[in-house]
């Protein structure tokens, strides 16, 4: 188990080839991945996920933290993310799942400590009206989560059960939040997003918006300086 531990970490530290032979080597084809921020399959998804975290954070490598638990064919462990030779400024754990060749075949991520951001999260909203359900469609969301990895992109709404209350709601409502402005800006005029964006165009009627966020700790009366900069906002 240590073994494939030392490859599993080797891999998110990996670029290029070194990172192909590895997910080839020691990650199944049918293999899932999932974390608090991301939801991937296979071995392109599992690449995706690793140049996002490398971009997020350039020059930083995965260390083991701790010993591993394992037994039958899943191990457990903690890790730390970092610059080389410092103390690690996120830490986790992850549990690995092996198939019948020994190699990793589910992982599931969780966060113990991680870092305050400096800029607030961001958000694409898309409200779809008049959607033609057929095979573009379903193209279409097959390949987008994949284009969102990249990007530390995820689905907080897909769609779901919409209760209006005030107006008049006819369509559908997406919302995918990603790590800042910059990113969600990036992974919209990716080249692969961009590839499937017809797909969706040609068969709804469709408005998107990009929106930042606000930073932990915000309160309401937070934007009246912004919008009466004179005027104090109230205390408490």
């Amino acid at each position: 188990m240590k073994d494939i531990i030392q490859q599993y970490l080797a891999t998110w530290n990996a670029t290029g080839d070194e990172r192909s032979a590895l997910i080839s080597e020691h990650w199944s084809p049918e293999v899932t991945y999932t974390d608090p921020m991301a939801e991937v399959s296979g071995h392109e998804g599992i690449a995706a996920v690793v140049d996002g975290v490398q971009a997020q954070f350039p020059g930083f490598v995965f260390t083991q933290v701790g010993e591993i638990d394992a037994h039958h064919r899943q191990v457990r462990f903690r890790w730390g993310l970092g610059p080389e030779g410092a103390e690690p400024l996120m830490i986790g754990f992850d549990v690995l799942v092996l198939d019948g060749s020994g190699r990793i075949q589910d992982v599931r991520g969780f966060l113990d400590k991680v870092p305050a951001m400096t800029a607030p999260r961001a958000y694409v909203i898309g409200y779809l009206e008049d959607v033609e359900v057929g095979p573009e469609i379903a193209e279409y969301i097959e390949r987008i989560e994949a284009t969102m990895a990249l990007y530390g992109g995820r689905f907080p709404v897909h769609g779901g059960r919409l209760v209006g209350q005030e107006g008049t709601w006819d369509g559908d409502i997406v919302m995918l939040e990603f790590p800042d402005l910059a990113s969600a800006q990036e992974w919209y005029k990716s080249p692969d997003y961009q590839a499937i964006l017809p797909l969706r165009t040609a068969h709804s009627t469709s408005m998107v918006a990009l929106v930042e966020g606000v930073p932990d700790g915000h309160r309401a009366v937070d934007k009246i300086s912004q919008l009466f900069p004179q005027q104090d906002a109230p205390a408490g």
